[in-house]
């Protein structure tokens, strides 16, 4: 093959070329610390480095975002569960300082009122928020776990109840000191009754309340009788074996002995009823119970296909904190913050009232007598003696059993208070876990930052060394062109 000139040249600009392309792209590589600057320069080291950034958000994405909020939101609970914790403590301890620590009829007064702040303070709690969600509302994030106004609202609720649900209280009845009646100490009587304290008071008692379960035929469709506390009194306690009561006005739901001693503590059942009307304060049913708002015409909760039981159903938040693993972060107000911590404080106020309306009658009485020693009426004297002795013996069953109450109520609260701390210790496990997966990530983040950067990243002392030697290379290359570049046709003559 012929080589003329032209061919010599159009080759050393070809080489020259190659050579300078080395120097940018090594120039390149420097100045943008990375060796790939398209695809097509290394389609390996292209769809490695698409898989590792790839990784790289999605451990981004659980690391700044799903952990992060999470545990916010955990630690948020925590802190609302320690304060529970807290106050359900000061519950006991006043309920053992209860036990005897009351004389006066100024003292049962402060109980009443010191027990209201506590109730009160139960539920504040349970509207505690992060960053504006509500944290003990399920999925009702919006929502506020309690009214913040006084609704009209018409809600038909069906409580899903157990065994343990059932209370054991004393009621006395006693003496009327505006009856012209004589009383007789036998007339006063002390009734042992058990009791359901279903979540709301000031019922609706025209719908009345039915009762259904699936584990016990004796209640299933039972007949419950409808008293008014308001017209009867404490008389609205005084049952037979084989009755069920509902008082409307304090949404108490008695048993008869004869039902008592038929159920089991595997026993459930449901029990549906009517309210209108909700104050400031009152927890929302949605968040606890198969509900329906009459009024909006809105229904909550699930029904059982099987059974047909009505309940409200989990609302469990959970967040994908690591590849495949999801965390439940939230505590259900269902869970731990019951209606019964704070029904539970009302069979102590009614007790604390009781004591002092008793101790209120013997005052009336013996003015009564004084009123009629004054007159001369010995026929009158002789009744309201009789009456001061009823109403005495009224005084002290009502103090019995308002020490009965705090004694039954330590155990309760001890109860509440080991649902609590389980609740706290689940949390705390679940918060541990995340803790573990959080590590894990940066591990895997600064793994994944390493193969990253090996796949993609320029090592500037190689591309330092070899843009020198390109460099050397193309000023050779140019003083090669140059000298055949200085021939012509004449120097061939």
């Amino acid at each position: 093959m012929r080589i003329t000139n032209g061919i010599m040249i159009n080759n050393s600009l070809s080489n020259i070329n190659k050579n300078k392309t080395l120097m940018d792209k090594l120039k390149t590589q420097i100045e943008t610390t990375k060796k790939i600057q398209r695809p097509s320069d290394d389609p390996i080291a292209a769809i490695r480095a698409l898989r590792l950034r790839s990784m790289e958000a999605e451990i981004n994405q659980y690391l700044e975002k799903n952990i992060e909020d999470a545990e916010a939101w955990m630690e948020v609970t925590d802190d609302a569960l320690d304060s529970l914790n807290k106050v359900v403590t000061d519950i006991t301890a006043y309920y053992n300082q209860g036990v005897s620590e009351y004389q006066t009829t100024s003292d049962r007064e402060k109980i009443i009122t010191t027990l209201r702040q506590f109730k009160a303070q139960l539920y504040a709690d349970g509207n505690a928020d992060n960053a504006g969600r509500t944290i003990f509302t399920g999925y009702r994030t919006d929502q506020r776990l309690t009214f913040d106004e006084e609704v009209d609202d018409e809600y038909e609720i069906t409580e899903s109840l157990k065994f343990s649900n059932l209370r054991e209280i004393n009621k006395v009845i006693g003496v009327d000191t505006e009856s012209a009646a004589s009383y007789r100490e036998t007339d006063v009587t002390n009734d042992n009754v058990h009791v359901v304290m279903l979540a709301y008071t000031d019922l609706n008692a025209e719908a009345g309340l039915t009762l259904h379960s699936d584990t016990n035929d004796i209640l299933n469709g039972a007949e419950v009788q409808v008293r008014s506390y308001n017209q009867m009194g404490a008389a609205a306690y005084h049952l037979q074996d084989d009755e069920v009561v509902f008082i409307p006005e304090t949404g108490e739901l008695l048993f008869g002995g004869g039902y008592y001693d038929e159920m089991s503590p595997d026993d459930t059942f449901n029990v549906t009823y009517t309210k209108n009307g909700f104050k400031k304060g009152d927890i929302k049913p949605e968040h606890y119970y198969y509900c329906t708002n009459n009024t909006k015409g809105v229904t909550y909760g699930t029904v059982d296909e099987e059974t047909g039981m009505k309940y409200c159903e989990d609302q469990q938040i959970e967040y994908n904190i690591n590849f495949n693993q999801k965390l439940t972060i939230n505590v259900q107000a269902k869970d731990v913050l019951t209606a019964d911590l704070g029904r539970d404080l009302d069979i102590t106020i009614a007790a604390a009232q009781d004591a002092v309306l008793a101790h209120k009658k013997v005052e009336a009485v013996q003015k009564k007598i004084d009123a009629a020693n004054t007159a001369g009426d010995l026929t009158e004297v002789k009744r309201l003696n009789a009456m001061l002795s009823a109403a005495q013996l009224e005084v002290s069953y009502a103090e019995d059993n308002l020490t009965k109450s705090f004694s039954r109520g330590i155990t309760l609260y001890q109860n509440h208070q080991s649902d609590i701390s389980t609740q706290l210790s689940d949390l705390g496990s679940r918060m541990n876990r995340l803790t573990l997966n959080r590590d894990r990530l940066e591990s895997q983040s600064l793994t994944v930052q390493e193969l990253k950067s090996s796949n993609e990243d320029t090592n500037l002392t190689d591309a330092a060394a070899q843009l020198a030697e390109a460099s050397s290379v193309y000023d050779a290359s140019l003083m090669a062109a140059a000298k055949v570049v200085q021939k012509s046709l004449l120097d061939f003559l």
